[in-house]
């Protein structure tokens, strides 16, 4: 065990009275297993786990909001269709075109919506998954965006641009969805730290 100088820092035999380097009086200074360095050391690589426990506290609460954010994202791709399917307005507009290019045209875009919606929220669940791992799930997340988005334009499409009794809901649907994505982004980026791990890959810079 050694002393050391509280002026000068230089490690001193445990029985000295003053510091051979700077003279200092050390006569008083009570006996160390480690230098200051290593305690530094220490409580650096304290209060980086510190900051990574709270790092990953906030990625794994972007994971459980991808979770719900992927089962609305699949309600709401589910609602235009049901909504299509029951409102007699649009039985009576099926049966003055059945058959045409214009209703195939209308129900490939709503498959189309309904396609993009499921596979949104099959994305946002792997994203989910990866995050709550402290894993890497940025392409997966850009994915997600894009897919979203392309779902929220095929809900809202097809009553538009072939009115129906469904346009209300559709509109109604998509405007929720487009808020929940929106609100997803918004808290990805809004924390820098957050932003940087997820989107730039800077893990190991937080970690070391």
């Amino acid at each position: 065990m050694s002393k050391y100088c509280p002026k000068c820092g230089t490690e001193n035999k445990d029985d000295a009275q003053f510091c051979h380097k700077c003279g200092e009086n050390i006569e008083n200074i009570a006996v160390a297993n480690t230098s200051p360095s290593t305690t530094l050391n220490q409580i650096s690589k304290s209060l980086s786990n510190s900051a990574f426990g709270s790092l990953e506290s906030k990625v794994r609460s972007i994971g459980t909001l991808l979770v719900i954010y992927g089962i609305i994202t699949l309600i709401l791709s589910i609602i235009p269709i049901c909504t299509i399917s029951s409102v007699g307005t649009v039985a009576e507009w099926q049966g003055n075109l059945e058959g045409s290019p214009t209703m195939v045209l209308f129900w490939i875009l709503v498959f189309f919506g309904l396609t993009m919606g499921i596979a949104a929220a099959i994305m946002a669940l792997i994203s989910s998954s990866l995050l709550k791992k402290m894993q890497n799930a940025r392409i997966f997340l850009y994915v997600t965006y894009a897919l979203s988005g392309l779902a929220i334009l095929g809900n809202v499409l097809p009553p538009i641009a072939f009115p129906t009794g469904a346009i209300f809901p559709a509109i109604i649907s998509s405007a929720i969805h487009t808020i929940f994505l929106i609100l997803v982004i918004v808290l990805t980026v809004a924390d820098e730290e957050l932003k940087n791990w997820i989107y730039k890959g800077m893990r190991q810079q937080t970690t070391q």
